[in-house]
């Protein structure tokens, strides 16, 4: 790199030879990120595009979207069928497992009301349950402090210490 720089050379070129010295090192030392694994098929990923090309009014465009939601549950299905398999291969127990499972679904499936009357199972009135009690929650006012009393002056001998013998 420094060899490639002598008197005569340019500023911008000087700065891109340092730069690409810069970005080869860091490939050599960092390397690249890791590729992350889709967590669709290639053949649902095909399937999207498709939908993608297709007009919006179209009934081929409707026919595609249930394929579509089947194909990517199904997907999904595999998906954590096959981490549940290589996380017990890997490590044989069922701790790591629950582990791993609840990375994936950080969600609420049953929630109770303010009451504790019944569970809700639809997304929507859980979603409701949340807003009523964000709503209660910040729209109650605590009371301000008053003065209920005034304090007596505190007077030079009351303040002083007293002797316990």
């Amino acid at each position: 790199m420094l060899s490639q720089i002598n008197q005569s050379t340019d500023l911008n070129e000087m700065c891109n030879i340092i730069t690409d010295g810069l970005n080869t090192s860091t490939k050599k030392v960092c390397g690249r990120r890791r590729i992350q694994n889709s967590k669709l098929s290639p053949s649902t990923i095909a399937l999207i595009e498709r939908r993608r090309n297709t007009n919006r009014e179209s009934q081929e465009y409707e026919e595609l979207n249930k394929i579509i939601k089947k194909v990517m549950r199904k997907d999904d299905r595999n998906r954590q069928a096959q981490m549940v398999e290589q996380t017990l291969k890997d490590n044989m127990n069922s701790r790591a497992l629950r582990k791993n499972l609840s990375k994936e679904n950080i969600r609420i499936h049953k929630l109770k009301d303010a009451n504790n009357n019944a569970k809700y199972e639809k997304k929507s009135e859980i979603i409701n349950i949340i807003k009523d009690f964000f709503k209660k929650l910040y729209s109650k006012k605590g009371h301000s402090p008053s003065r209920s009393e005034d304090l007596p002056e505190v007077t030079k001998w009351k303040s002083q210490p007293q002797s316990t013998r």
